[in-house]
This record gives C-alpha cells, sequence and structure tokens, in this order.
C-alpha cells in the first residue's frame, strides 16, 4: 500500500470511528489522541496536511509482516497501523532530546 492510500484510509477509519489504540507506558505523553487531548477532528486536519515526503512505512517491530506507517507533518510524530481496524501507537508532538 503507498502512502496516498494509506493516508485514505486512516482519514476513512477516524471519520467512522473504527480506530483503537496501543497500550504503551506514558500514553499520556505518546498519544495525545487516545487519551482525548487531540481530538478526532484535529487529528483529522493534520494527517490531511501531511505530504508524501513526511511519510514513511516501515515494518512493525512486533510484527514485520506489518507495515507500520510514520507520519512527520510539521510538529507531529504519528504512528499507525492497520488490522481489521487502524492501530494508533503514537500521535504526538516529536520528543526533545
Amino acid at each position: 500500500m503507498g502512502f496516498k492510500q494509506a493516508k485514505a484510509q486512516i482519514l476513512k477509519a477516524l471519520r467512522e470511528g473504527r480506530v483503537q489504540h496501543e497500550a504503551r507506558s506514558a500514553q499520556d505523553q505518546t498519544n495525545l489522541l487516545a487519551i482525548g487531548a487531540v481530538s478526532t477532528v484535529e487529528a483529522i486536519s493534520i494527517i490531511q496536511q501531511t505530504r508524501g515526503d513526511q511519510a514513511e512505512p516501515r515494518p512493525l517491530h512486533a510484527d514485520p509482516s506489518i507495515t507500520v506507517w510514520i507520519l512527520k507533518p510539521a510538529g507531529w510524530y504519528i504512528k499507525f497501523y492497520f488490522l481489521d481496524t487502524a492501530w494508533f501507537v503514537s500521535f504526538h508532538p516529536p520528543r526533545v532530546r
């Protein structure tokens, strides 16, 4: 699946409420969508603005047969993949190291 198709699919899943969130430590910092600090409307807007040069597909570490998408639009780090539904791993501003 290419970026345009993944983008269309994640936007559709958000609009239809067909998303899940991976449970992670520090979820309040790593997935602002999961905790409601970013609304679905805001998430859609952010993802809509993402260009192909701000997206990268990678194998999911837990199962390399699954593609995880990493989006890095201005000011955001978004990570998701698709199974029976869309799964968000991360949705946050980039961390300062």
